[in-house]
């Protein structure tokens, strides 16, 4: 640069007072930042900065004004990081200072352009604004400036040019704690760069290619014109002298590798054809959702694999120091291209050289000289035109995707080999595949162990209700601004597409990865239904036909694979078999191509289903790859042959052992499949001998006995929280339950030790209650699926044994309870005095107070666990008809909070009015009251609510509103 200043002007505003603009989380941050790498790298020794409230509409124009006396060698650069406004009738831009309330306190982006910059007379003036709809401080009348091999010819010129975080579009605030998706990629060039002379070009080519493919934003870079400035330089960024790398072979665009275009159609390509209603091509950066990944310890004595912690895949990739040394492994449909292609991004961007390679078909010798031909083949053909040797290989990074696909005859060894030739000539490679090599072996064989020391275990988890959660709201905000959307119209998308995708995954029918997770949500979406199959029967046909026509190359015999694994699953089934030998599926086999009178080999059948990924051989045995496709063809089996009378006494057992998850899941799946009445009609009956010997739990004088347990109600408030917190932290209690489950779930699918006729008589109250949850929940499906096609009489009767059969569950409890209560209350009583001894007597009235209150709330924890499951389970808006002829029919309190519950869980509006009157009718019915007021809050935490009407509700049920609880979240806010 010349020999005057460079000055900087800096202006950042997080949080802002008016409602119109949220606050955000990385604007003051991102300044600092900048101030911090240009004033330790870049000479930039006077500046000027503006933060929060200190931004006003005054002091920045002030500060605009002043730079006029900045001489003619002076360098300036304006960096503003806040909310941008647009005006929606003239199109025209504004930066939106601190104390703005009226449009009269915007800064027009035209009279900063016209006004201020006009009169400065610095030689470089660069205006950088991070803010939607930046794109509206420049002109259109000329494009970018092109880079130029002259340094020294441009800096000679004045320059006068705007660098914007994306176009007339918002802008991502990026995560808390973290930076904008803009100066996350600004910061990392002007702090990587180790060259003398860097020019704005330059690092505006590295931020738009990145920031293009990393947000829904594209950055601009173009010069101001303003009448009466000669232009034609370029603002060029001066190294400190101190900090120059004579040896550096990155950074600059001449010394940088630059991704080739199909290349980087290759990374961004999301694996598969996903349809969206909003977008023409989902990139896989619009749905790839960062995985967690179990780390495992492969040191101990015994070679198991032993997880130790979990971790997310950014983090493990900032957190390496020194040398990159990872090994991935995953489940063949667990995503593992999709984190290549991700992880290549992540290191391109960071200033490495990534190089992907396909081990199945890019590595053919393991030699070093071979090996190193064969990255520089693959660099090669990634890279533009570029210097291989050039490249040090610290900056190099072999990610290895596919790496159980590399085989060699030659040797078993070969594996072990490749990677200490790959450790000798590259210092950084993460390898990624289904099976590297055998913990076991690895943690036992000292050879091949000491060829992996360097390098760190990992395994991909599937997504739990967290993730799974992220990319449902990543596909729904796909094409639209969420700013624009009510956030409960978002929550309720949410909720309908999480329980969806519950239900169809089970308890691990599905593997829960991003393909069959983004299958599901296209289906839910898009799919034309059979007429006989509900979604998830036409989601779960859809999948296997995919699956079979992948892998059978004449679509004519897909109908005979189709009938094959259905017999099988069945004769699984009859077994209670998960798995049998070689020889008897060949038994099995034999039997079959007699029964149909067909000539197929059992091999090319074996071979064809496991590369349907439908059936595959673990040591010898034959078993079914996942449940659902077992679950899918038992119930198609069943629903083949259901005049048989056979079959249907295998029903009418397995209704009346719902208890068993394999018996349940199997009459889950048939009722996707199939709604015949007979299938109906004997869930029904079995429904009706639930507990047949109780009665509903009403819920009215029938309680008083637990009223008077407790002499006033407890006190609730309601707080006034963030709902995205609320829900936030109710989805990593789901994922920890979750990940509990499918644990348990793994070590134990072993053979079956119970049978269809095991006897029902003894079965104790746990297995009875879970007998009329699994009831309920596969009723309720019923009426969900088949509400369309169900006569009035039909629906109605569904509902009724739904709401009855949990209203008998929770009145079984109830009289328990009360029959039980002095001698529960006398219980605690001895407990809690034993523990207490002292001032036994005196602390025997308040003991008292404390086991009162203990059963009192073991009974309303029951009632809210009941009213909640009954509607969740049958909860859904097409019903509100049915389920208003019910409470008619049946006007008794516990059915009136069901149906309340539902429509606090489902209606745009809170029922202020229904609220009001129930709370009436219950009066001094403590135990009604308490569940009122806590599905009332369930819905105040989850829903977002006008503070009116939460004010409105607080004086209806005598509830006090708290004090603010600022919760600190992480969701993203755009710049508006």
């Amino acid at each position: 640069m010349n020999k005057g200043i460079n000055f900087l002007l800096t202006i950042a505003i997080d949080q802002y007072r008016t409602p119109e603009f949220q606050p955000l989380k990385n604007a003051v941050s991102d300044a600092k930042a900048l101030i911090k790498i240009l004033e330790d790298k870049y000479d930039f020794t006077e500046h000027k900065y503006l933060f929060d409230e200190y931004a006003t509409t005054e002091e920045i124009t002030n500060a605009l004004v002043e730079l006029k006396n900045l001489m003619p060698e002076d360098n300036l650069i304006i960096f503003f990081s806040g909310h941008g406004f647009q005006d929606s009738d003239s199109k025209k831009g504004h930066m939106v200072p601190i104390n703005a309330t009226k449009r009269s306190d915007f800064i027009p982006f035209s009279l900063i352009k016209g006004d201020y910059l006009e009169v400065i007379k610095a030689a470089h003036v660069l205006v950088i604004f991070d803010c939607c709809y930046s794109a509206n401080f420049i002109s259109r009348t000329r494009g970018s400036l092109k880079n130029t091999k002259s340094i020294e010819k441009i800096r000679s010129k004045p320059s006068r040019f705007f660098l914007g975080s994306g176009g007339e579009e918002k802008v991502s605030d990026g995560r808390a704690g973290g930076n904008s998706p803009f100066m996350h990629f600004l910061l990392d060039f002007l702090d990587s760069n180790t060259q003398k002379e860097v020019l704005t070009t330059e690092i505006a080519t590295y931020i738009r290619r990145n920031v293009g493919d990393s947000a829904a934003q594209q950055p601009v870079y173009e010069p101001i014109i303003i009448e009466g400035h000669i232009t034609g330089g370029e603002f060029v960024f001066v190294l400190n002298d101190k900090l120059i790398d004579q040896n550096s072979t990155l950074i600059s665009n001449n010394n940088y590798p630059i991704l080739k275009e199909d290349f980087l159609s290759f990374l961004n390509d999301a694996g598969a054809m996903y349809l969206h209603s909003r977008v023409d091509i989902v990139k896989l950066n619009d749905i790839f959702i960062e995985p967690n990944l179990k780390v495992v310890d492969i040191k101990n004595k015994t070679g198991k694999n032993k997880a130790i912690e979990n971790q997310k895949l950014w983090s493990l990739l900032s957190g390496v120091n020194g040398k990159i040394k990872i090994i991935i492994s995953g489940n063949e449909t667990s995503g593992k291209t999709a984190i290549c292609k991700q992880i290549y991004l992540h290191y391109y961007q960071k200033g490495f050289v990534p190089v992907f390679i396909d081990a199945g078909e890019d590595i053919k010798e393991i030699k070093r000289d071979k090996l190193v031909a064969c990255v520089k083949k693959c660099f090669d053909s990634q890279y533009n035109i570029f210097d291989f040797e050039k490249i040090e290989r610290s900056k190099m990074v072999l990610i290895i995707d596919d790496f159980h696909k590399f085989s060699s005859t030659k040797n078993k060894d070969y594996k072990n080999v490749l990677i200490k030739n790959i450790n000798i000539e590259f210092e950084n490679a993460i390898i990624v595949g289904n099976t590297i090599a055998p913990l076991e072996l690895i943690a036992s064989d000292k050879r091949i162990k000491n060829t992996y020391s360097e390098y760190s275990f990992y395994q991909t988890m599937e997504f739990g209700p967290s993730l799974r959660h992220e990319l449902i709201k990543k596909w729904y905000l796909l094409g639209q601004d969420p700013n624009l959307i009510d956030k409960n119209e978002q929550f309720r998308e949410y909720d309908d597409k999480e329980q969806q995708i519950k239900i169809i995954i089970g308890k691990n029918y599905i593997p829960s990865y991003p393909f069959y997770l983004l299958s599901i949500i296209q289906t839910l979406e898009n799919a034309a239904q059979n007429s006989n199959y509900s979604l998830h029967g036409f989601y779960y046909e859809n999948l296997i036909n995919q699956q079979l026509s992948e892998a059978v190359k004449n679509k004519e015999d897909i109908s005979l694979y189709y009938n094959y694994i259905t017999d099988f699953s069945y004769f699984l089934f009859e077994s209670k078999e998960k798995s049998i030998s070689m020889e008897n599926y060949i038994g099995f086999h034999t039997l079959y191509v007699q029964k149909y009178a067909v000539n197929y080999s059992s091999l090319t059948i074996l071979k064809n289903l496991r590369d349907a990924k439908i059936l595959e051989e673990v040591n010898g045995f034959i078993r079914i790859n996942y449940k659902y496709v077992y679950y899918f063809f038992v119930a198609k089996y069943i629903s083949n042959n259901l005049s048989k009378t056979t079959i249907r006494d295998v029903i009418s057992k397995m209704c009346k052992r719902l208890y068993r998850e394999e018996y349940s899941n199997i009459i889950m799946f048939l009722t996707h499949l199939s709604r015949d009445p007979y299938v109906i009609g004997e869930i029904l009956n079995n429904a009706k001998s639930i507990f047949s010997d109780h009665k509903i739990a009403k819920l009215d004088k029938g309680v008083d006995n637990i009223n008077q347990l407790i002499s006033e109600m407890p006190s609730q408030v309601i707080k006034l929280v963030n709902t995205e917190e609320v829900r936030k932290n109710a989805l990593e209690e789901k994922e920890k339950v979750e990940s509990i489950e499918r644990e348990y779930e793994r070590t134990n699918q072993d053979k079956q030790d119970y049978d269809l006729d095991e006897d029902v008589n003894d079965i104790n109250l746990l297995s009875q209650v879970t007998l009329s949850v699994k009831t309920i929940e596969i009723l309720g499906q019923l009426a969900k699926k088949y509400w369309g096609s169900m006569t009035a009489d039909e629906k109605l009767n569904i509902s009724i044994e739904t709401y009855f059969l949990g209203l008998r569950t929770l009145g079984k409890y109830l009289e328990y309870m009360q029959a039980n209560s002095e001698l529960l209350v006398a219980y605690i009583k001895d407990l809690v005095i034993e523990k207490n001894p002292k001032d036994r007597i005196a602390f025997e009235k308040t003991v008292k107070k404390i086991a009162n209150n203990v059963v009192f709330s073991l009974c309303f924890l029951m009632a809210y666990a009941i009213i909640r499951k009954i509607g969740i389970s049958i909860g859904y808006k097409k019903l509100y008809t049915t389920f208003n002829d019910l409470a008619e029919k049946y006007p008794e309190n516990s059915i009136k909070l069901i149906n309340l519950f539902i429509h606090l869980n489902h209606d745009e509006k809170i029922p202020i009015e229904d609220i009001e009157n129930l709370n009436n009718e219950f009066k001094t019915n403590k135990l009604c009251i308490l569940v009122l007021q806590t599905l009332v809050l369930d819905r105040l935490y989850y829903f977002e609510e006008d503070f009116g009407k939460v004010q409105k509700i607080s004086h209806i049920l005598n509830i006090p509103i708290g004090e603010l609880r600022r919760i600190e979240g992480g969701s993203k806010v755009k710049k508006k």
